[in-house]
């Protein structure tokens, strides 16, 4: 586990700080890009949506659905499944197991 070290001493409280026009302005093409990536990455853009949000709230998040969203995953799922399936076979049939 890494050492914890504490706040920096230039960092304020949250709000503390009014955002320059940079900023703001860093925020809205993020914001619009975010939102252009949806129809690709609904997940990655919901949460990055959630997080400009800056609304402080805990952001609900489903996990399940993930296996069923993103194919690599699903896929990377199936094959440690059969594996295991494979592995549990073998271990039944060298065992003796009949039944």
């Amino acid at each position: 586990m890494t050492q914890w070290h504490p706040v920096d001493p230039g960092a304020g409280d949250w709000g503390s700080e009014d955002p320059t026009i940079r900023d703001q302005v860093n925020h809205e093409a993020v914001t619009l890009a975010a939102s252009a990536m949806a129809p690709i990455w609904p997940h990655a853009s919901e949460n990055l949506l959630h997080f400009l949000g800056n609304s402080g709230t805990d952001k609900t998040m489903d996990l399940d659905t993930y296996p069923e969203d993103e194919t690599a995953i699903r896929s990377q799922i199936e094959d440690r499944e059969r594996l295991l399936g494979e592995s549990a076979l073998t271990r039944a049939q060298e065992s003796g197991a009949t039944g």
